[in-house]
């Protein structure tokens, strides 16, 4: 990945900059909102580092330390923190213990207890993730296809869903390879994980961000900036821009200030009151994968 980072760099060479807008933890201010956990939402308003508060699910030690610990460059709570990081996010989206257990030194029980200690602090996102998937059937339409399960045929259906933005969601079915004959087995199913992650990915980053974007493009425009202040990408929750360096100051200033805006503009354009803080890091750096923080 890193190679690749450095492939871009700015087209003004020396007199240009690559710049990053990330929100900060976007995909857990999106679960917060789509699944209505208010102790989700009050963390978030408390300033909580999520990463850290997994990482105190995960690991046991007092979510203080971590913090303190990550932020004076420990390396054990700095990696604990990636570690729950990355862990943490396959919970919104329906992630089980085995699937947890697999890539990091962490047994499947560990991870069943990191599971079970998220779920009893914020229950609404299990309920959000179980009602989302117990009520498909709300939603089914059948096709014309005939999938054989286990030496017999059964009609396929798949899901349609509205999320509060309008957008519509489709899952399909799939045969169910598991064994049959257990309570609740059916012959075709849906995935889980896609049906938990969906919902929630696609709010964060596919309706906030092309949103704040759009208004980022306009501000620059606006402001005659455009001209040396150019996004080139997008990923995940962050927008990249190439910008030449007698823009930087203001235009790191306008679209922080505007993606900071996040709530104003989803109330504005969709109706949603979203009351969740959207804190906005500017990184700069002379290509991609030499970012450091900026300060104006």
């Amino acid at each position: 990945m890193a190679s690749i980072k450095e492939c871009f760099k700015s087209r003004w060479g020396s007199d240009g900059v690559i710049m990053e807008a990330d929100f900060s933890q976007l995909e857990v201010i999106g679960a917060a909102y789509v699944t209505g956990d208010e102790s989700l939402k009050d963390d978030l308003r408390a300033g909580l580092d999520m990463h850290c508060v997994n990482a105190e699910f995960m690991f046991g030690r007092p979510y203080q330390d971590i913090r303190d610990g990550y932020l004076a460059g420990d390396k054990v709570s700095t990696k604990q923190r990636s570690m729950a990081k990355a862990k943490g996010f396959l919970i919104f989206y329906g992630g089980t213990a085995f699937g947890m257990s697999q890539g990091f030194a962490l047994t499947q029980d560990e991870c069943q207890v990191f599971i079970d200690n998220f779920f009893k602090k914020y229950p609404d996102v299990l309920k959000f993730q179980d009602m989302m998937y117990n009520n498909l059937q709300s939603y089914e339409y059948p096709t014309d296809n005939m999938v054989e399960v286990k030496g017999k045929n059964y009609r396929e259906h798949y899901a349609v869903w509205e999320s509060c933005t309008g957008r519509k969601y489709q899952w399909q079915q799939y045969p169910n390879k598991g064994k049959a004959g257990y309570k609740g087995w059916k012959p075709l199913k849906y995935n889980r994980p896609q049906v938990c992650n969906y919902p929630v990915q696609g709010f964060a980053t596919g309706d906030i961000v092309p949103e704040m974007l759009g208004r980022v493009v306009r501000a620059l425009f606006k402001y005659n900036l455009y001209d040396k202040c150019l996004p080139i990408n997008t990923i995940h929750d962050s927008i990249i821009f190439d910008v030449h360096k007698d823009n930087l100051p203001t235009s790191a200033r306008v679209v922080q200030k505007v993606m900071q805006a996040a709530p104003l503009a989803m109330e504005k354009r969709f109706g949603l009151k979203l009351s969740l803080p959207f804190n906005v890091d500017v990184e700069v750096g002379d290509s991609w994968d030499e970012m450091k923080g900026y300060a104006w």
